[in-house]
């Protein structure tokens, strides 16, 4: 994926962090990192943490759930953020 091309491009630097602003219901995020843990283990390795920020409170709940595998895993967060 192109998240992974990036992270080659750079170095492939370890730890990673990946931020996404407006994460919508977190299918993007829990997918991403779906992807990366099956297919790209050493780039899932280094993503240390994979950040969402979003404002809405009901969106931050439905991305806990949607990701909660991540969330558990301390892979993934969702942050209150202002716009």
């Amino acid at each position: 994926g192109r998240i992974v091309s990036m992270w080659e491009a750079m170095g492939r630097p370890s730890p990673f962090v990946a931020v996404e602003f407006g994460g919508g219901t977190g299918m993007l995020a829990r997918d991403i990192l779906r992807q990366a843990r099956s297919v790209h283990p050493e780039f899932f390795e280094s993503l240390s943490r994979y950040i969402i920020g979003e404002r809405s409170n009901a969106l931050r709940a439905a991305q806990q759930v949607t990701a909660k595998e991540f969330v558990e895993l301390g892979k993934l967060r969702v942050i209150s953020v202002d716009g």
